[in-house]
């Protein structure tokens, strides 16, 4: 059975009305906060909590929505398990409630960033950023997915049609089957889809996971509000 998830009619992303299957769930930030306001806590129940620490506080505001991204900043963690059973698996989806600020933003903004910490710029295992990159346009979203196939920053892209994000919330999912078919989905709708074939076998070990920025030391800020963010280790069904 592959992992689905289903948002009941007038629920919130990080609300009760929020239904999602555990199949192959590996993380949950459901960004909603808890005891320690720099904390953004996995609340998936599965193996060790991935809890990410928010660089700098005051950069970011705790709204219903979830977490908002005020100025540069990055909430990070290193992310052995994520890695483990993400290349077991040669699958995996992303799935995220993200508002941005706006839609002028480049780098491109690092949404969500699984790089090596010696290197973030250009050795990573997986990105998701949105806006302008070498004079493309801002109003797309652009993934990285490192493969066996592709070059070590997960080069070439999948890249969304400009015009496909806006300033409002948008449900996205990024899908990667064992097969190389890659989907990107905002809002139910699939904007853009290709192969990427190869394997995950070459992805760099315990690797940093961040929302919000790269990893320190190299500056992608991304400014808006994350909803929810989750990760499974195969591909979700509509």
């Amino acid at each position: 059975m592959e992992a689905v998830l289903v948002l009941l009619e007038g629920g919130t992303p990080n609300g009760p009305q929020a239904l999602r299957a555990s199949d192959g769930l590996v993380v949950d930030w459901d960004m909603v906060p808890g005891a320690d306001p720099s904390k953004v806590y996995d609340r998936s129940g599965v193996g060790a909590a991935l809890d990410l620490t928010i660089e700098t506080l005051a950069n970011v505001t705790w709204v219903p929505e979830g977490l908002r991204f005020d100025a540069a900043t990055r909430a990070d963690e290193f992310a052995t398990d994520i890695d483990t059973a993400l290349t077991a698996s040669n699958e995996l989806a992303i799935e995220m409630f993200v508002t941005p600020l706006n839609v002028n933003q480049e780098g491109p903004a690092r949404i969500f960033s699984l790089a090596d910490v010696s290197d973030p710029a250009s050795d990573r295992n997986l990105m998701i950023g949105q806006g302008r990159w070498s004079g493309l346009s801002y109003e797309e979203i652009r993934v990285r997915c490192r493969t066996t196939t592709t070059d070590d920053d997960g080069l070439p892209a999948l890249v969304t049609p400009s015009g496909s994000i806006t300033p409002t919330q948008m449900h996205m999912v990024y899908n990667r089957a064992a097969n190389g078919d890659e989907e990107y989905w905002i809002n139910g709708v699939l904007v853009a889809s290709g192969n990427r074939g190869g394997n995950f076998s070459n992805w760099q070990s315990a690797p940093l996971i961040t929302l919000g920025n790269e990893a320190s030391g190299v500056e992608r800020p991304w400014l808006g509000t994350l909803g929810r963010v989750v990760v499974f280790d195969r591909p979700l069904t509509a």
